[in-house]
């Protein structure tokens, strides 16, 4: 376990715990799944061409390229090659858990386009118990995205968000600090003992799921590829000293890039590494 425990609670029970109170002017605004895979122009192409995703940009040589792409403006991927025949985050260890969550307004709508693509579906949508209509879609790298619309009503902030999904071993306690430690004030844990849970805070929803022994958290930071999770924020510097406050590990102190996003990183209590970036005009 990392340092990254600091702070954190044993369980999503709050007990004795303070109250979460958000540092002013702060809010979350959306959280980008990162992947390392073998070609990112590639995978761009591909998840353009059956997934409907957009090139947002490309950068670098082959083998040592960074992208981005996105479903809608704001939602979408980060992705990063490491010049081997496999990407990192997914080989052998991830296939029994989803990437990343993908809520539209209508599973069925995008499930005949995604078909109509020649996307490789696995499954049909579904109206599951929890209230959402779903199905699975991987693409060439081993990536699994679960696509969800409610059955009932429509998504609180409507259109099409994408969240993060986490491989944990003890989601009660990675939900904890989470909760406690980064401030998602809401979460939503399933099972007892919890085997999932969605972490909530502003408009952005990580997803953590159990590990299924022999299986464990492999953070694409053990290689020092990528971070794990690109949260865009307001306030970041605000945002850096209330996660510290609580015992957050900061394994980047706020630096302001040259690609004009001001950005610090947290570890996580699994290893895995959050950046939190705020955009400079």
């Amino acid at each position: 376990m990392s340092d990254g425990a600091s702070g954190a609670p044993e369980s999503c029970e709050p007990g004795g715990v303070p109250p979460i109170v958000h540092a002013p002017g702060t809010r979350l605004r959306s959280a980008l799944p990162c992947f390392v895979v073998p070609d990112v122009q590639a995978t761009a192409d591909r998840l353009h061409d059956t997934l409907g995703f957009n090139t947002c940009f490309v950068v670098g040589e082959p083998g040592c390229q960074f992208g981005i792409v996105d479903l809608v403006e704001g939602q979408g991927f980060h992705l990063k090659s490491n010049g081997l025949a496999e990407g990192r985050r997914n080989a052998a260890n991830h296939r029994q858990a989803i990437d990343a969550y993908i809520r539209v307004p209508d599973a069925d709508a995008v499930h005949a386009t995604m078909r109509a693509a020649g996307a490789e579906l696995l499954s049909d949508p579904v109206n599951q118990e929890w209230g959402v209509r779903e199905f699975g879609v991987r693409d060439a790298d081993g990536l699994v995205f679960a696509v969800g619309s409610p059955t009932s009503g429509s998504w609180d902030e409507g259109g099409i968000t994408i969240s993060p999904e986490l491989v944990v071993p003890d989601v009660g306690r990675a939900a904890a600090w989470y909760q406690y430690v980064l401030g998602f004030d809401q979460v939503d844990p399933w099972g007892d003992p919890p085997v999932y849970a969605i972490a909530r805070r502003d408009g952005v929803r990580l997803h953590l799921s159990a590990a299924k022994p022999p299986f464990e958290p492999r953070p694409n930071s053990h290689a020092d590829e990528i971070w794990d999770v690109y949260v865009e924020c307001e306030g970041v510097d605000a945002l850096c000293e209330e996660f510290r406050g609580r015992g957050a590990a900061i394994a980047r102190e706020p630096v302001t890039q040259e690609y004009q996003m001001r950005e610090f990183d947290v570890l996580d209590m699994d290893g895995y590494v959050i950046c939190f970036g705020e955009a400079r005009s």
